[in-house]
This record gives structure tokens, sequence and C-alpha cells, in this order.
């Protein structure tokens, strides 16, 4: 199911924080942000502004 919400959540992952500017919420993304937490390589996609901490 999908929303037009925008959704700003923050996952931290090591020496990151990561914020997270989601239009589209649906059950794989949310997987994928879980996934997210465990791979740090990979999180800098355009929708994801990665910050150091």
């Amino acid at each position: 199911m999908k929303s037009n919400v925008n959704v700003k959540s923050r996952l931290k992952a090591k020496d990151y924080e990561i914020l997270l500017f989601v239009r589209h919420v649906d059950s794989q993304y949310m997987e994928q942000l879980l996934k997210i937490r465990n791979s740090i390589n990979t999180i800098c996609d355009r929708e994801v502004y990665c910050t150091k901490v």
C-alpha cells in the first residue's frame, strides 16, 4: 500500500545518521530500510541523505 505522504524517519548505522525522506512507503521498501542498518555502503541514494556524526 503506497502513500503520498512524506515520511521522515531516522536510522542510525555505525557513525552515520541517516535521514530518510520516503515518498512511497510499502512493505518491500521498509524491508530495505532494515537492511540499510547492516550495510551502510549503498545507502546514499537519491532519496537518502547521509550526514557524518
